[in-house]
């Protein structure tokens, strides 16, 4: 096999080569090409890298990096559900991660990698292997569904408090006008779809912090690109929950056969009471079960409006190499001496705030 480090001015010399990868392995949405030149287009900083393993000729394996002041890091930020390598089989994935492990003159950094597959392990080898120190750690737990068995199983097995809940929900809404639930793939009107969705998810809380798709520039264009391509792909769901036309709820979703991936939600704030954000989950949940899907993925951070759907989480990890040059093991120190310095002044912080919290009362 054949690796190759290569500098990428744009990815589209790539971009057949890596699909037909990516088709073969199965690989989800945040892993091709689309997904990683709208990413980086939007957030990217440093030189666009592409580490390859060439076999008979062709591509078996592909790890995208960015290029940063001598660390190699992956195009992940907090807007990346997951991140992985593709490669064939097992072989062509270690020999992708120790090219990648050679390339760099500091750091190799990996985020958001799924904490159960090869992948720590694999790199965690391919780390010892050319005397690299190696750190792990989970940066996030995302809440999914498992769609083995049918809806009326799964919605018989939730609580009799819960599926009262649902029933009383829908209930209020529909007393209060014509209540419709809408599914678009955003071929036709997907501008006008966008904007009136990424109103409603800027409502409350993620409008007052600046953390809304709308707050930022570099945001509306990452999640209207992601939007055109899954389109063009089939593959992307834009959910709406109206009440007499006005839409009270929100999902940008994408479903790539397998599994439907809840990518951002939102609802109107003003509307809460009446839990048009459940009725509009609930309705999501019910067609992936009914259209045969392997999984429903929650994504993010385990909050507790998606455990009361499901107990079970993915875990996602950071995964980092350090070179053994002078550069390497000072931004190892750095972070992990760092790191604990960090959690000592945060455990710090919350006892002389909970000492204050006891003075006041």
């Amino acid at each position: 096999m054949l690796t190759r480090v290569r500098s990428l001015d744009s990815i589209e010399p790539l971009e057949a080569d890596w699909e037909r990868l990516a088709d073969a392995v199965s690989a989800p949405p945040f892993a091709r090409a689309g997904w990683i030149r709208a990413w980086n287009q939007a957030f990217g900083s440093g030189e666009l890298t592409a580490v390859t393993v060439e076999r008979d000729g062709r591509i078996a394996g592909l790890l995208p990096l960015l290029r940063r002041r001598g660390a190699l890091v992956s195009p992940t930020n907090w807007h990346t559900p997951m991140f992985l390598p593709l490669a064939e089989d097992a072989e062509a994935c270690e020999a992708l991660l120790s090219a990648a492990v050679r390339a760099t003159r500091r750091r190799l950094d990996l985020g958001f990698v799924p904490a159960d597959g090869q992948l720590p392990s694999s790199l965690a080898g391919a780390a010892e292997q050319s005397g690299l120190a190696f750190e792990s750690r989970v940066v996030q737990r995302s809440p999914w569904i498992e769609l083995s068995e049918d809806w009326e199983s799964y919605e018989s097995a939730l609580s009799s408090k819960r599926r009262s809940g649902l029933r009383r929900l829908r209930r209020r809404l529909e007393e209060r006008g014509e209540v419709s639930i809408q599914c678009s793939d955003g071929r036709e009107g997907l501008e006008g779809l966008l904007e009136e969705g990424f109103r409603v998810e800027a409502s409350g809380w993620k409008g007052e912090r600046d953390t809304a798709i709308i707050s930022r520039p570099e945001t509306i264009g990452f999640y209207t690109d992601v939007a055109r391509w899954a389109a063009k792909r089939g593959w992307l769901q834009l959910w709406f929950l109206r009440l007499d036309g006005r839409p009270l709820a929100f999902a940008y979703c994408l479903q790539d056969g397998q599994r439907l991936y809840e990518v951002k939600i939102g609802f109107e704030v003003s509307e809460a009471r009446h839990g048009p954000g459940v009725v509009l989950t609930q309705a999501r949940v019910e067609h992936a079960f009914r259209a045969g899907l392997a999984s429903y993925e929650f994504l993010g951070q385990p909050a507790k409006h998606k455990l009361e759907w499901t107990d079970r989480c993915r875990s996602f990890s950071r995964l980092q190499a350090f070179s053994p040059t002078p550069a390497g093991r000072l931004s190892h120190l750095a972070w992990t001496r760092g790191r604990e310095l960090a959690l000592r002044m945060r455990a710090r912080n919350a006892r002389r705030r909970n000492g204050e919290a006891r003075i006041s009362r």
